[in-house]
């Protein structure tokens, strides 16, 4: 049978037991705010994978986006204002993955941010540009394009990309002349000739857009639009074996381009081919259920199948 310990002996015990835990407290406190020191002092978090700051824009090189995009928001969470010595950098790169992951308006936020920091930064107003235009506000786009040029001149995505705002807004010669002014910065960069094919296209100058468009083609094989776009030119010139041909290497590229599947349809439906032209018919009012056009074709189609 236990004997009861005298008064004396169990304040003892009380008081060693709450000393011990007040040391086992203080022990994890001094762990965690060694960690937060560390983090702060290198830029490294253990436990949580954070990397050094500078490290950061190569992870996102790395092709790791959603990793980069989570570790540069968390770096920039726990640090203090100004005490990243390349927040300007961070930022710029941290808006880029967010507008190809769709989020512009998160993205517009680090990217005005990174202006604050480095009024001067290359890239910085040609992606807020982007952003805004995926926000729907192509004046702003436009301004901030501008902006970019008058800092990188030489920037031929910044001239292409004003460039397509010009020619939403119906500004044609500007646009042309924006377009140009990309081919010529960047010779080797397709999208200035397959955008100055779709603005000689408009201006009524069919020669002049397909060339630009071949061009776009021998940059970029691959490109769906720009087979789509010569091969209406060719049609037009009555060359529809030659249109025919890159409408099927647009489908080929990318199966769910719905134009071109309506323009083999016609040329099919013109030639007999009446169940093959329903098909693509089908195929491009599949992928826009929108397009009047593509109904009418097939209504039509459909209607030479029952009358044979």
């Amino acid at each position: 049978m236990e004997s009861e310990q005298p008064p004396r002996t169990r304040w003892a015990e009380w008081a060693y037991r709450v000393m011990f835990g007040f040391g086992v407290a203080a022990f994890l406190l001094a762990i965690a705010a060694g960690l937060y020191v560390s983090f702060r002092t290198m830029g490294s978090l253990p436990g949580l994978g954070i990397r050094p700051q500078e490290d950061l824009p190569s992870l996102a090189a790395g092709g790791d986006r959603e990793r980069a995009i989570r570790q540069m928001e968390l770096l920039l969470q726990i640090q203090d204002p100004g005490t990243i010595s390349n927040e300007a950098e961070i930022r710029t790169r941290l808006g880029e993955l967010l507008l190809n992951e769709g989020k512009a308006k998160e993205a517009t936020e680090h990217l005005l941010r990174a202006s604050q920091l480095n009024p001067e930064g290359v890239g910085i107003h040609n992606n807020l540009g982007v952003a805004a235009l995926k926000l729907g506000e192509p004046a702003r786009a436009a301004a901030e394009f501008e902006r970019e040029l008058r800092i990188d001149p030489a920037n031929a995505q910044a001239w292409n990309n004003l460039g397509n705002v010009l020619e939403m807004q119906g500004r044609l010669a500007e646009a042309t002349d924006a377009f140009e002014r990309a081919a010529s910065r960047n010779p080797q960069m397709a999208e200035p000739q397959l955008s100055l094919g779709k603005v000689y296209w408009q201006q009524h100058k069919p020669e002049l857009a397909a060339a630009h468009l071949e061009k776009a083609i021998q940059l970029d094989p691959e490109n769906a639009q720009a087979h789509n776009n010569l091969g209406n030119i060719l049609a037009q010139q009555g060359k529809l074996d030659q249109a025919l041909s890159h409408w099927t290497e647009a489908v080929r590229i990318n199966p769910a381009y719905g134009p071109a599947h309506n323009n083999i349809g016609l040329v099919l439906e013109q030639q007999g081919q009446i169940e093959e032209a329903v098909a693509h018919f089908r195929k491009s009012l599949k992928i826009n259920p929108g397009s009047a056009e593509a109904a009418r074709n097939l209504q039509r189609a459909m209607q030479s199948q029952r009358d044979k």
